[in-house]
């Protein structure tokens, strides 16, 4: 299976060898990685082009979990210019053939019109859904889940003057946007941290512990509506969620010194929460 799989990513690129592509810087976590994956997809589809990801190393885990259906291959031609993204910029991402993406690439607006396309990129392998059904299908037959997650910067990064620091104010507010009969999944990168916050009005939770992240991020995204703090993890897991009637709920402050809901679609709910 291995040796079929390098076969399959390093004998691709003659199919393209005459076909302009576009590439991404690939850094940072999961969510970034979607956003820089989604964006050069985007382009690259609006413009004839191929998206190609040569630096997506075949044996990472965003590899098996999210980004094994990407062309992995190497260039077939030097890459011809760069842009780097700038959320300042209130122009659009341009297009050039051969060209390389950089920055952070969050800007929902460029491939938004293929949804349906990345839907189908980004779902999940058929291991991981076997899993999640095996252990999991209770959760999924319940008729009012409700995915959230919390992200705690500080113990990331400690105390910082970029990234608020949400916590029970938001959660109190985010969940009383739903009834008690709600079940609220709840995945953290600091689980204690997040338990403090629950509100103690919420009696009927569930926190996942022990998964690997990839396991979490599915059973978000399968929930039928999503409540996120500011970390494109859990942007990312609202996003793929499919329920047409889902609601999101997340806070309109994501990085200081930025617009308000920068970053979230407009039919999403943004509310004032305090911070740290």
């Amino acid at each position: 299976m291995k040796r079929t799989l390098f076969a399959l990513i390093f004998f691709v690129t003659p199919l393209f060898a005459d076909q302009p592509f576009v590439t991404a810087q690939y850094w940072g976590q999961l969510g970034n990685q979607l956003f820089q994956v989604a964006t050069a997809c985007g382009i690259a589809w609006d413009n004839g082009a191929e998206p190609i990801f040569p630096e997506i190393h075949p044996e990472s885990t965003s590899f098996k979990h999210f980004f094994f259906r990407l062309n992995c291959s190497p260039l077939p031609r030097p890459i011809e210019s760069e842009y780097s993204y700038n959320w300042r910029d209130s122009k659009p991402i341009p297009y050039r053939p051969n060209c390389k993406l950089l920055g952070y690439l969050q800007d929902e607006k460029v491939f938004r019109h293929h949804r349906g396309r990345l839907l189908k990129l980004f779902a999940a392998p058929p291991s991981d859904v076997r899993y999640i059904r095996q252990k999991y299908q209770w959760l999924l037959n319940h008729p009012k889940t409700v995915g959230v997650q919390v992200r705690d910067y500080i113990i990331e990064v400690g105390p910082s003057t970029q990234y608020p620091q949400y916590g029970r104010d938001f959660l109190e507010k985010a969940m009383a946007h739903f009834t008690p009969d709600h079940l609220f999944v709840i995945s953290s990168n600091n689980v204690a941290y997040v338990k403090k916050c629950i509100p103690s009005w919420a009696k009927n939770v569930y926190i996942l512990e022990n998964e690997p992240h990839f396991i979490d991020f599915r059973i978000l995204s399968y929930c039928k509506h999503n409540i996120i703090t500011n970390s494109t993890f859990g942007w990312w897991a609202a996003w793929l969620n499919t329920n047409p009637n889902k609601v999101v709920i997340t806070p309109s402050l994501w990085i200081k010194g930025r617009p308000p809901a920068y970053i979230s679609p407009k039919e999403w709910i943004t509310i004032d929460a305090a911070y740290h």
